[in-house]
């Protein structure tokens, strides 16, 4: 074979071999969302839908620092008090951290209402082994179904609960999807009076997607998106995309953690300045309403 030939197809190769799953990545952040909510299950969160007063919302694990004194680790768990329920969106990498970090912040593990785990992965699943302890045996643990196994082997004894689709776990608390990524990954949906607080793990639906979605099964607008977005290494043009779609959807502030990536964090601090949030492990925010 002639070497020029062999050199432009081994040129055309390395192209693809790049840019296809940038490409694939785009079109699935924006494709129309993987679900079909069922009648009774929207008329059931309509008619009973309410609003919180206080909630206060404490990143205890994640890899960006906000606190010097807090250990940071690929990962994220987040604390949320809901007018007085304590609620513990995922657990970070490890017991250890968790266990460390929410002594640092003041937070008591053993004082959990419910735990919600939004997928399978080892970064916000490897601290359940915690809920061992926890003194208040009625809490329940939300799972995706992909997650059952290891939770239930973790935590024999305790009442696990398998999420098949938006339910409500408490007062003004919402567990919205499961969407398929991959994995299967659900989140929380806080309502308040300025709109819904979405408390994400990594977006590998697509935080879009996710975002229409709890504003679908709620039917409230978005106030606030924190956690993971699932952006680190993709591309200037696509994160910017996200975020201006974010902000056209009416979201009022974006605080990106996690696998969110540097690019939206410094997209939405230059060009969203009064929508973005820095955070990190060790912020704490708190919204009345």
């Amino acid at each position: 074979m002639n070497m020029k030939i062999l050199i432009i197809i081994i040129f055309l190769i390395i192209i693809l071999a790049t840019t296809i799953p940038y490409i694939w990545s785009y079109f699935r952040e924006h494709q129309i969302p993987t679900y079909t909510p069922t009648v009774q299950t929207e008329t059931r969160i309509l008619r009973n839908l309410t609003y919180a007063k206080h909630v206060e919302i404490v990143v205890v694990v994640d890899n960006y620092q906000f606190r010097n004194d807090l250990m940071t680790a690929w990962g994220i768990s987040i604390y949320l008090v809901v007018d007085g329920f304590k609620i513990l969106f995922d657990t970070g990498p490890s017991e250890q951290i968790l266990e460390y970090n929410a002594a640092k912040l003041g937070i008591d593990l053993t004082d959990i209402d419910a735990v919600v785990i939004s997928h399978v992965h080892g970064d916000h699943i490897g601290g359940l082994s915690f809920a061992t302890a926890l003194s208040n045996k009625n809490v329940t643990v939300y799972v995706p179904l992909e997650v059952y196994p290891t939770a239930r082997s973790l935590l024999p004894n305790m009442n696990i609960a398998i999420v098949n689709e938006t339910m409500k776990i408490a007062p003004h608390a919402y567990v919205v999807g499961p969407l398929y990524g991959p994995p299967q990954e659900m989140f929380l949906a806080i309502s308040t009076r300025k709109g819904l607080i979405i408390v994400t793990g990594c977006s590998h639906p697509g935080i879009v997607n996710m975002v229409k979605k709890a504003m679908e099964d709620l039917n409230q607008s978005v106030y606030m998106v924190i956690g993971g977005f699932h952006l680190a290494g993709a591309y200037s043009g696509r994160v910017r995309s996200i975020a201006d779609e974010l902000v056209g959807l009416g979201v009022k502030k974006i605080y990106p953690l996690h696998c969110s990536g540097d690019c939206i964090r410094n997209y939405l601090k230059n060009t969203y300045p009064d929508v973005y949030g820095d955070g990190g492990v060790g912020l704490k925010v708190i919204i009345e309403s």
